[in-house]
């Protein structure tokens, strides 16, 4: 788990649930996230 998580949501308890689990995306593209700002994310965000 990121240790991002559990410092920013309260030990990211909230979250393990969804360890190992797979994403899914809406079907509408109009709900889809962008990928160029997910890609920007990773890398300037995330870096690594």
């Amino acid at each position: 788990m990121s240790h991002d998580l559990f410092d920013d949501f309260h030990n990211g308890r909230e979250y393990e649930r969804f360890a190992g689990r797979a994403i899914t995306v809406p079907r509408a593209p109009g709900d889809q996230p962008d990928r160029e700002l997910l890609e920007w994310h990773g890398a300037e965000v995330f870096r690594g």
